[in-house]
């Protein structure tokens, strides 16, 4: 695989880039189904962007560089392993979908390894001082409605819905370095888990059958280079595809999708 697909492919959800790859995948596209959810948001990022704000260009290269550990951390070694799909970043948090069969149970064990990683790394170093950071997360199983926008030579691939914001509100509701989930996830989960309840949710805790990493990984899309860029392109900000093109070898910043734009009727 090139450089540039490496590049291409962990920009959009892997779901998104198949569909777009199939004979008249191209288009304005919309669809409700059943997903599960994870959505997580670091505790203490604010506090270290306004911070790192104030040093100028050495703030703006730390930022970027702390960005892009904790996320190869977290998304390239842990999500992406476990058939999850980047749909919403926006910066000190991000959203996850899963569509594949088994989907709850690989995100609540993406969930419990991201708060493990993060133990082990739980204070970063700046130019502007050290910063605590924590991890709050929320998983739920539910409805999701998304699609494709085509829109010229871009397009913008939304998603969102009841599920989505019961998923934020469990996440807003866990306590730093907790995972957060539903009574749907619960009953998913079949009895695997151990957990304590806290305000009428339940915080898992650990897993007593972890399903196995799937390999299911952003990259595991076979294309040539010229059908990857047309159908991964058109989804990345101007910015973005010019600094693909032109360094593809530069740290990599999680893609700008805006947050839930659509909700479910």
């Amino acid at each position: 695989m090139s450089v540039l697909s490496d590049r291409l492919l962990p920009q959009v959800p892997r779901h998104v880039v198949r569909r777009r790859l199939a004979p008249g995948g191209l288009g304005t596209w919309g669809e409700r189904r059943q997903a599960a959810i994870l959505h997580a948001d670091f505790r203490g990022f604010t506090a270290m962007t306004e911070a790192l704000a104030t040093r100028g260009s050495e703030g703006v290269r730390a930022l970027a560089d702390v960005l892009d550990r904790y996320f190869r951390m977290l998304l390239d070694e842990v999500a992406f392993e476990r058939g999850a799909n980047l749909v919403s970043f926006g910066g000190d948090g991000f959203t996850l979908l899963s569509f594949e069969e088994g989907g709850v149970g690989q995100l609540v064990a993406a969930a419990l390894e991201m708060q493990e990683a993060m133990a082990l790394f739980p204070v970063v170093e700046t130019p502007a001082g050290e910063f605590e950071l924590a991890l709050r997360i929320g998983v739920h199983a539910g409805p999701v409605f998304h699609g494709v926008v085509e829109r010229g030579d871009s397009a913008l691939y939304l998603f969102g819905g009841a599920s989505v914001e019961r998923t934020v509100a469990l996440e807003e509701a866990a306590p730093p370095g907790a995972v957060q989930v539903s009574a749907e996830v619960a009953r998913g989960l079949d009895g695997t888990f151990e957990g304590s309840e806290e305000g009428g949710a339940l915080c898992i805790t650990s897993l007593s059958q972890a399903p196995p990493r799937h390999g299911l990984g952003p990259r595991q899309v076979a294309a040539p280079d010229a059908l990857l860029d047309r159908a991964v392109s058109p989804l990345l900000s101007a910015g973005a595809r010019r600094r693909l093109r032109r360094l593809p070898e530069a740290p990599r910043v999680p893609p700008g999708y805006g947050p839930a734009a659509l909700a479910a009727p």
